[in-house]
């Protein structure tokens, strides 16, 4: 899993400006905490069988990162609070989030998997 971040980390720097993909990840943390403190990244009470009301690596990998890649499209949105707000919510009752943490899982394919459902999650024109 490290040698995957690892790679992934590179090939960013490299082909990407880095000051915009730190601009995107510093607002997705700036966001979530201002709406909702140390709690951002722990399942609501509202919450599908099987996720634990604890943090995951599933929350910062699906939320913070769908947050970040959508930053644009959130930030254009009529109200991004409110947006997000909801977004959050109901991210904890989808199935395909109990299914990111799935025993036996590798860490990989459940980047693979978080990864790609909170970026489309989190798309306001998905």
């Amino acid at each position: 899993m490290q040698e995957f971040l690892d790679q992934a980390i590179l090939k960013v720097m490299g082909e990407r400006d880095v000051d915009a993909v730190l601009g995107q990840v510093g607002w997705a943390v700036e966001v979530l905490y201002r709406l909702f403190g140390d709690k951002a990244l722990i399942p609501r009470e509202e919450r599908l069988e099987g996720i634990a009301p604890r943090f995951s690596l599933r929350a910062l990998e699906g939320i913070a990162v769908g947050l970040a890649r959508n930053k644009g499209a959130i930030f254009a949105n009529e109200n991004p609070d409110q947006f997000v707000r909801e977004k959050v919510g109901k991210f904890w009752m989808q199935p395909e989030v109990v299914e990111m943490s799935a025993p036996g899982l590798r860490g990989t394919v459940r980047l693979q998997r978080s990864v790609k459902f909170g970026s489309q999650w989190f798309n306001p024109n998905a």
